[in-house]
């Protein structure tokens, strides 16, 4: 799993530069640019044409509040807790 690190500017930037590019520009104007984006960064263009609309839309959604990522994390971190707590653990050789 790719390491993450919690970024706090990076999410109010994200969040106010969605915004503005939102409210001023229609969202396939906004979701070309970001798949001309994905395109650069290597992913293929009809891969990118597909996920771009998609992508944005979720980031959207999210800063909208739409997910509560807060309850993922804590099912998540219940079903580890339980799946953990099911299987046997190794003894330590001593």
């Amino acid at each position: 799993m790719k390491e993450r690190t919690l970024r706090p500017m990076l999410a109010m930037s994200l969040d106010w530069h969605l915004t503005r590019a939102l409210e001023q520009n229609d969202f396939s104007a906004v979701s070309d640019k970001l798949r001309d984006q994905l395109i650069e960064r290597g992913m293929p263009p009809r891969k990118a044409a597909i996920n771009a609309p998609v992508m944005l839309d979720g980031m959207d959604r999210a800063l909208q509040g739409e997910f509560d990522f807060k309850r993922i994390r804590n099912e998540l971190c219940a079903e580890r807790r339980s799946r953990d707590a099911a299987s046997p653990l190794t003894p330590a050789a001593g």
